[in-house]
């Protein structure tokens, strides 16, 4: 993850410069953050398996995952960033095949990860990714074979777009992709055609400190992960704000570095902070309903729900999924 910020931060404008003196602000203080404090408990789960993202006869590199997404089958995609490709494993955790190709010099760059980030999957089981490098989103189909590529969009007076999330809104059928660069979220068709965009740099309901993963219920509200102000926004399908939940913290409802976010078929919002090592699950009104918190975690980022209620979290350092099964 600094790794990233840190190539980002080589060729970003100084909205980005001031993101990410913040997010490293963050994390310096991650070393003195105590342990969140367990409340009650309104669910149950149980931890069902988890699977290592490592490839390869040497197991301890290009293994580090960032996001995952499921798609109408349950066949899980990884992201692994420094391996430049996507991991493709089935609903049991089992390996099946990688997609994706490196950018070497002099070759066409159409259609090869760069430095992939993101990951969602539409309706028709099309998978998008972003490329922070690039600043370009990647479509391939279900068994990883590359259909288009279509730029992100960059605001006036800005040379590069910056999205290292993305996701698929199913009340809309488009392409949620918050850009941390200019604080807004930035909606496209599933073509690449730019539609429109909301927010702005604040602290205010409806403003961003550094948007980053979105996640949707099934009447179309949008829950998004605004770390730079340490909470979760949440607004109307047609993007007005509703409201917000969350502090700066290390007890339950609070946060230190919150990054991922998945909504299940209960309407429970998962919110992962991998300074805290946990995740903190919240009812739609964002009242704290308990957390999962397991000593395998490492540093937990992306999370999915499946339509079974179950939860993927990718473990970044931990190079692995951790899957659990709610009640």
């Amino acid at each position: 993850m600094g790794i990233t910020f840190k190539r980002i931060a080589k060729k970003r404008d100084i909205f980005l410069g001031a993101f990410i003196f913040f997010v490293m602000m963050l994390l310096s203080i991650s070393a003195s953050a105590q342990p969140l404090q367990k409340g009650a408990s309104f669910f149950s789960y149980s931890h069902l398996f988890t699977f290592p993202t490592k490839k390869g006869e040497n197991e301890k590199a290009f293994g580090k995952p960032r996001n995952l997404a499921i798609n109408s089958v349950g066949q899980l995609y990884v992201v692994v960033p420094y391996a430049k490709e996507v991991r493709v494993y089935n609903p049991k955790g089992e390996y099946r095949f990688s997609f994706g190709m490196k950018i070497k010099k002099g070759e066409e760059k159409k259609g090869k990860f760069s430095e992939p980030s993101g990951i969602t999957i539409d309706h028709k089981d099309l998978i998008y990714i972003s490329d922070l490098d690039r600043d370009m989103v990647l479509v391939f189909n279900p068994d990883g074979a590359f259909i288009q590529e279509f730029p992100i969009f960059q605001p006036r007076g800005k040379t590069d777009a910056c999205a290292p999330f993305i996701s698929f809104n199913p009340f809309k059928e488009l392409l949620y992709i918050p850009d941390p660069c200019v604080q807004r979220v930035n909606i496209y068709t599933t073509s690449g055609q730019f539609i429109t965009a909301f927010g702005e740099m604040g602290s205010n309901i409806g403003e961003f400190g550094g948007p980053a993963s979105c996640a949707f219920t099934k009447e179309g509200d949008i829950y998004i992960i605004d770390p730079g102000n340490f909470r979760v926004q949440s607004f109307a399908a047609n993007h007005q704000p509703i409201d917000a939940f969350g502090v700066k913290g290390t007890k339950g409802g609070e946060f230190v570095r919150p990054y991922g976010i998945g909504i299940d078929s209960a309407d429970r919002i998962f919110v992962s902070d991998f300074v805290l090592k946990s995740i903190q699950v919240f009812s739609r009104t964002g009242r704290l309903l308990g957390l999962i918190k397991e000593k395998s975690f490492k540093q937990p980022l992306g999370v999915a729900c499946s339509n079974e209620n179950r939860i993927y979290v990718v473990d970044g350092e931990g190079q692995a999924v951790h899957v659990f099964q709610m009640d």
